[in-house]
């Protein structure tokens, strides 16, 4: 629950870092960046470097360092293509006085729920590996997610009794059962993005900020 959290705020600090360098036109500030971060963390002096000053965790090793500065390339281009996507797709698109109807900040909600999901489509199979890896069956515990919007609690149950059969350690068990609670609740947070993009979408006049005029 702790690290499942933690990623999520990881996450929400990236799009947050990446959305306005990307509206402004200075992705290259961003590429720039994570070739600095790649290039002192190939060298132990350059890595001890990126400790020091709380960009690289006291516990990292160079290559989950690395890993991570991975991601944040993947992110920051999926993050910029869905900028590019949506501002073509509905950035032109005015109201009858010719206002814009999905203004800059409504584009910025879209991308940010838009990215959050691309976020759970990786992290959730990542977190499903070892739960199949044990034959434990959550296909139907996710395809009741999507479909209602809740995990049958049918589907939860026999997952949880195929885990308590399993002939191993409780540890191993726990940590499965740990494993479980995460994928459902990694699913319902991806649903709930889904819902609130597609209602973006459908209201874009809601999710505007609205302009406070000056009193005469």
């Amino acid at each position: 629950g702790d690290v499942l959290n933690s990623k999520d705020l990881e996450t929400d600090y990236i799009i947050n870092y990446l959305t306005p360098r990307i509206k402004y036109g200075r992705f290259d500030l961003v590429k720039s960046d994570i070739e600095q971060y790649r290039q002192l963390a190939s060298t132990a002096e350059g890595f001890a470097q990126l400790q020091a000053e709380g960009k690289a965790l006291a516990t990292d090793t160079p290559q989950a360092y690395l890993n991570r500065i991975n991601g944040l390339e993947t992110m920051a281009n999926n993050v910029l293509s869905l900028s590019q996507s949506l501002n073509l797709r509905y950035g032109s698109q005015v109201d009858e006085n010719k206002k814009p109807i999905y203004t800059p900040d409504v584009i910025n909600k879209m991308i940010y729920s838009a990215s959050k999901i691309a976020d759970y489509d990786v992290r959730i199979p990542l977190v499903n590996t070892n739960l199949i890896s044990h034959s434990i069956d959550t296909l139907n515990i996710l395809q009741s997610i999507r479909e209602t919007g809740k995990p049958s609690i049918e589907a939860r149950d026999e997952a949880l009794k195929q885990i308590n059969a399993l002939d191993t350690i409780q540890d191993t068990k726990n940590d499965l059962k740990s494993e479980l609670q995460d994928v459902i609740t990694l699913s319902l947070r991806r649903k709930q993005f889904i819902e609130e993009y597609n209602e973006i979408k459908r209201n874009p006049l809601n999710y505007q900020e609205r302009e406070i005029d000056d009193e005469p």
